[in-house]
């Protein structure tokens, strides 16, 4: 069985002169989270719209990632047969039908906040989603004296359910699905 997440990534950079709570507060809305990547599931098959630059079929798990900021379709990310993997600062693990959602934050970064001990934060069941917040500071001037920057991550995830076997479609129609509720964890912290 393959299991399908897909997953809405919004990833901001800010420079600390305009780095202002208005900017702040506009960041962490959501208007309604949208799936556009037009997946879905029937019979235990997985339809993909188009087709894939690789064979998806070895795959335990797909994830169906759409940047936010871009405006623009996902893009898929498939692990090797029996590994699982996750996006950036989380890492999924199988746990029977279910994913287990982890916390992955690097302990090698240009970061002065302290990093969290990496944690469960969720086990997410078929047609569960999960929305984590987190934010950082980053001085990576070392010796060019440039400016202190802010990092503001806001994903949500959303596990679409298991599959058998996956078709391609041939065509690539976008198809929007909206998210009515989720799980959120807020790791943020006050930044100065």
């Amino acid at each position: 069985m393959i299991k399908v997440l897909q997953s809405l990534r919004k990833i901001e950079i800010y420079d600390k002169a305009v780095y202002t709570p208005e900017v702040r507060v506009a960041f962490w809305k959501w208007k309604k989270p949208t799936f556009t990547s037009g997946i879905e599931i029937k019979d235990q098959v997985l339809r993909i719209p188009g087709r894939a630059d690789q064979d998806l079929k070895k795959s335990n798990y797909l994830n169906f990632i759409e940047s936010v900021e871009y405006d623009g379709r996902g893009h898929v990310l498939a692990d090797p047969p029996a590994t699982f993997g996750g996006v950036e600062n989380m890492r999924f693990q199988a746990e029977g039908d279910n994913i287990l959602v982890r916390t992955s934050f690097s302990k090698y970064r240009y970061s002065e906040i302290p990093v969290p001990e990496n944690h469960q934060i969720a086990l997410l069941r078929p047609g569960d989603s999960l929305r984590l917040m987190f934010n950082d500071r980053y001085d990576w001037s070392l010796s060019a004296r440039k400016q202190r920057r802010y990092m503001l991550y806001d994903y949500i995830v959303h596990y679409k359910g298991m599959a058998k076997k996956i078709e391609y479609t041939g065509t690539e129609v976008q198809q929007e699905f909206q998210l009515k509720t989720w799980k959120e964890v807020d790791l943020r912290k006050i930044i100065k």
